[in-house]
């Protein structure tokens, strides 16, 4: 089933789905960039996605500071959550248990819910992620993704972790 990633611009890019949620694709890299575009415009401080990695690094206040976020696009049904295709948004620090508390008490809703991970790996402690039911539009071969539609959970994100 194809697809196309909408652009904020309104533009849009083919590509199909199975290449979205794989990390290595050109359609991935482009919706990362797409929605690197959103969260910047609802107030996070987002880093170029590098070649090496497969999600974008986007803070709070400025750059290089914890909490670190990890967006990328899965594949996968959750439970509370429509359809099969997420946002999910790792959120990462070097242990604070501040930020733990806070991210205990996100409001999960049908738009956006918090998972808990609570593990230790390398210099990284992974609190857990965010989920964002993704919004494709159109019909077959021109049915795309709505990176703009994902605008509001990320609102609600950044509110809670300011």
């Amino acid at each position: 089933m194809n697809n196309q990633v909408q652009k904020p611009s309104g533009e849009s890019k083919r590509g199909a789905q199975t290449s979205l949620f794989d990390p290595d694709s050109s359609a991935c890299a482009a919706a990362l960039n797409d929605l690197s575009v959103v969260m910047k415009q609802v107030g996070f401080i987002v880093d170029k996605k590098r070649v090496s990695e497969s999600t974008l690094r986007a803070y709070i206040r400025k750059r290089l500071t914890y909490p670190l976020l990890n967006p990328r696009f899965q594949r996968r049904s959750i439970r509370g959550l429509p359809g099969r295709g997420i946002l999910e948004i790792t959120v990462l620090s070097k242990g604070d248990e501040t930020l733990e508390r806070r991210l205990a008490a996100f409001p999960s809703s049908a738009t956006v819910l918090f998972k808990a991970i609570g593990s230790q790996d390398n210099n990284y402690f992974t609190h857990g992620y965010f989920a964002v039911p993704l919004r494709f539009r159109g019909v077959g071969p021109r049915r795309y993704l709505d990176v703009t539609a994902v605008g509001p959970a990320l609102t609600m994100i950044r509110r809670h972790l300011e």
